[in-house]
């Protein structure tokens, strides 16, 4: 019997400054290991601007575009 199942991956919000979390990431071997192998995802809610970074891998952040009109409303 094969068993197939969907994949469910725990997602991480930090609220912080992205280099202080990334620094963090890099220093913990086996924690930046389940970053880059996507087996946890890591966002990252900038303190100063508001702005949400996503970790990719490697050290590589990618901004994620919101509509702060949203919240407001």
């Amino acid at each position: 019997m094969v068993w197939v199942h969907e994949s469910i991956r725990l997602t991480i919000v930090v609220e912080g400054r992205p280099a202080i979390v990334s620094s963090i990431v890099q220093k913990h071997r086996n924690l930046q290991k389940l970053f880059d192998n996507m087996w946890l995802h890591l966002i990252v809610l900038d303190i100063h601007t508001g702005a949400f970074t996503r970790y990719l891998s490697a050290g590589k952040w990618s901004n994620i575009p919101t509509d702060h009109s949203a919240v407001l409303a």
